[in-house]
């Protein structure tokens, strides 16, 4: 039996968090999307392949999870969202381990054109393309 991979945001809410939960959805991974309250042991329980931390959100404690992540499962990948710049929150993910970044634009939604957003994107149409050159069987 396939076992979808698991992934867990943790942000609030927001079209950022909605679009890369739907991308990483149309990637085959299964989404969790909750906000900083949840707790360590929802982490625990979900025991997520991918954690993916808002570390701009004044209220979140993004860079604390990423850390913590990285200690109790070095296996998962973790990755953060942020608007890009080389602030010190990337400097600190950076340092706690993180594989990459999806970036946010201006307007707060994902960046497609930057980062882990765009390496998805480039998959995706890659995908579409190998499919249509694969010749039908009859």
């Amino acid at each position: 039996m396939y076992q979808q991979k698991q992934a867990l945001i943790i942000s609030q809410h927001s079209p950022a968090c909605h679009q890369l939960s739907g991308l990483l959805n149309n990637h085959g991974w299964n989404i969790t999307l909750t906000d900083a309250n949840t707790g360590v042991h929802t982490i625990c329980r979900l025991n997520p392949s991918m954690f993916i931390a808002d570390i701009e959100d004044p209220g979140c404690c993004g860079i604390a999870l990423l850390q913590w992540v990285k200690q109790f499962n070095p296996a998962t990948s973790t990755t953060a969202m942020c608007r890009g710049g080389n602030t010190p929150a990337m400097r600190l993910a950076r340092h706690a381990g993180v594989h990459g970044f999806f970036y946010l634009d201006a307007g707060g939604n994902l960046d497609v054109r930057r980062g882990l957003t765009r390496e998805l994107h480039h998959e995706n149409k890659h995908a579409r393309k190998a499919h249509r050159q694969i010749p039908a069987s009859g």
